[in-house]
This record gives C-alpha cells, sequence and structure tokens, in this order.
C-alpha cells in the first residue's frame, strides 16, 4: 500500500488541493469527491486518483513512444544491435527510465498536465462524466500494469526516489550510454 501511495507525491498533492480549493472558492466549483457517506469519499477518492494516474500517463505515452523510436534507431545504427534488441533497448530507454519527467520541460509539462487534469475534473458537467469514465479506466490501467510488474510503474513511478524501478535482466545496458 506505500507504493500506491507514493504515485503521487505530498507536494503534488498539496498542489492539487490547492487548485481544488482555489477553484471552489473563486469560480463555485463543486469538488469532485462526494462526503454523504465515508464508502462514497473513499469510491469517490479512488476514482479521482485513477483519473489522475490515466491522465499522467495519457500526456508521457507519446513523448515515451517517441523516445522508444528514436533510441530503437540510434541503437540499430550505432551500436549495431539487431531489430529485437534495439526494440528492447528503445523500450528500457523509453518508458522504464523515468528520470527525464524530474527534471526540465518535460517535468513542468508533467505537471502542468496534472493541475489541468484536475481542473478539468472539477469542471461543471464534464468532470463527472471525466472522473468516473477516466478512474475507471485509470483503475484498471493501474491493475493490469500491478498483475505485470508487480508494482503501479508504468509510465507514472510509484516510488518517490525512482529505486523501485523493473529490473530486465535481458537488457545490458551501460548507464553511461
Amino acid at each position: 500500500m506505500a507504493n500506491l501511495v507514493t504515485i503521487i507525491s505530498a507536494r503534488t498533492i498539496a498542489a492539487i488541493t490547492l487548485l481544488l480549493v482555489m477553484l471552489n472558492l473563486a469560480s463555485g466549483y463543486p469538488l469532485p469527491f462526494r462526503t454523504d457517506s465515508p464508502q462514497q469519499f473513499v469510491v469517490d477518492v479512488a476514482l479521482f486518483g485513477g483519473w489522475l494516474y490515466l491522465a499522467r500517463t495519457l500526456v508521457r505515452l507519446p513523448i515515451a513512444i517517441a523516445l522508444l523510436i528514436r533510441f530503437s534507431r540510434q541503437a540499430r545504427q550505432r551500436r549495431g544491435m539487431n531489430r529485437r534488441e534495439s526494440i528492447l533497448d528503445g523500450f528500457y530507454r523509453g518508458f522504464l527510465d523515468r528520470r527525464r519527467w524530474a527534471v526540465g520541460h518535460l517535468a513542468l509539462l508533467d505537471r502542468i498536465a496534472l493541475l489541468g487534469a484536475a481542473w478539468l475534473a472539477v469542471t461543471p458537467y464534464l468532470g463527472a462524466l471525466v472522473v468516473n469514465l477516466g478512474g475507471l479506466v485509470g483503475i484498471a490501467l493501474l491493475l493490469v500494469v500491478y498483475l505485470i510488474g508487480g508494482t503501479f510503474t508504468f509510465l507514472v513511478d510509484d516510488s518517490p526516489d525512482g529505486s523501485n524501478r523493473l529490473t530486465l535482466p535481458f537488457l545490458n545496458i551501460r548507464r553511461g550510454e
């Protein structure tokens, strides 16, 4: 359960909470959580978390695919790898190496997209549909990723220090390349 909690860091939770409070006070948008009962609140928070996971994954996916293609092409040309090895190398560098999302322009893009997804969740009429449908898809994605890899890490890392990386024994890649 500790890994699930760290999918979204404490600072990110604080930023999302501040955004939700600001939108509620400034424009009167309702929060995406119902507080009728504790069970309903837990369900709504889980759906909201699933929506945020899906939104972050959808923002990161095209960039990861572009990096996979780029690094696969480089592996074939520079290192003389065959097609299978170059695709695995590109997959590792494009999908599994998530350090690029912690700094620079991609980190800013990721944070803006996350706050945009939270803003979309409180938009009248559209927000309930997005959170319910997107939350269910996000939770399903979390469960599929957990079944395959044993962690919730796909494109969104589930450990704050990045130490819980998926290890692939068939890749012999040095960090300096």
